[in-house]
């Protein structure tokens, strides 16, 4: 959901609690003149057990449990904010598909797409040119960030994530 007067969607901060994640981040953008959308960058972070995952600003995103093992989950949103499904459910899913052996093949039903990108966790921040210092640890506690809100101020004010 786009904030209130913005392009901007609102951020997301993820933790897996217990097994692993595959998080497959898409970037999608408006063409300019065309009134059309395409994909310009995705991103796959592999997430275990303790990591913290942020799904920046205008990002859309599938989490792939990538075994038979129990994957949970933990996050914060903005109470304004809502998930965007519409365009993944017309494509029949994600610009990628993660195979049973792992291996990733582009659904077609996108067209031309980027090549993935590969990150862990700590690195999605400073590749989308963020302003974000959380400090976010396999030892921090998700939760007792509640303990100091304005760390959270990101959630409904991402213009503070920007540099």
């Amino acid at each position: 959901m786009d904030l209130p007067g913005s392009k901007m969607t609102y951020p997301e901060l993820y933790e897996v609690l217990e097994g692993e994640a595959h998080y497959l981040l898409q970037r999608m953008e408006q063409e300019q003149g065309r009134g059309t959308e395409r994909i310009t960058d995705v991103v796959v972070v592999t997430a275990k057990k303790g990591d913290k995952v942020l799904i920046p600003p205008n990002y859309g995103h599938v989490t792939i449990n990538p075994s038979e093992a129990t994957l949970k989950m933990a996050n914060w949103v903005a109470n304004a904010f809502s998930s965007i499904y519409e365009p993944i459910k017309m494509k029949g899913g994600a610009a990628y598909f993660e195979l049973t052996n792992g291996e990733f093949v582009k659904n077609a039903k996108y067209g031309g797409v980027p090549d993935i990108r590969f990150l862990k966790p700590s690195d999605v921040e400073k590749e989308a040119g963020l302003n974000l210092n959380l400090n976010l640890s396999k030892e921090t506690e998700m939760y007792g960030l509640i303990k100091q809100p304005e760390t959270l101020a990101f959630l409904t004010n991402p213009n503070l994530l920007i540099k």
